[in-house]
């Protein structure tokens, strides 16, 4: 799919060339799924880690925090891509400087994803890395 050479340009350090992608792929999304739409939804993410990428951290934030409201509402506090979402948003909050809000965010998804998906999970590992990351020093 799409998306997923979005995520590998993005990986190759072709941020730009990856939001051009999302952010065609995710207009398209809109138009014919709508915004609540799923999969609209991991568009949504994607474009968000390729703003991060490119450090547009205030651009990142602004359409992460929108892309976990939509994720909470249309798939559910326990929702693999809303737990996703939650740990790009707690990055997206502490390269902001919100690191308070990152911390509670962090903390929150790491419950979350340790009671849904185990210890060992890649969620369950990010959102402990965020929430060591946004500790106070």
């Amino acid at each position: 799919m799409i998306h997923h050479l979005g995520r590998d340009l993005r990986e190759l350090g072709e941020a730009q060339a990856a939001r051009q992608l999302h952010e065609d792929s995710l207009a398209a999304a809109r138009q014919t799924l709508g915004a609540e739409h799923p999969f609209t939804i991991y568009l949504a993410n994607d474009l968000g880690r390729d703003l991060h990428a490119l450090g547009q951290f205030d651009s990142a934030r602004q359409l992460q925090e929108d892309t976990l409201t939509r994720a909470r509402l249309v798939l559910g506090e326990e929702n693999y891509y809303t737990i996703d979402v939650a740990n790009t948003v707690a990055a997206a909050l502490y390269a902001v400087g919100e690191a308070q809000a990152a911390r509670q965010l962090s903390a929150d998804t790491f419950t979350r994803a340790r009671r849904v998906f185990g210890e060992e999970h890649p969620h369950t590992l990010k959102a402990a890395g965020n929430l060591a990351a946004a500790r106070p020093r």
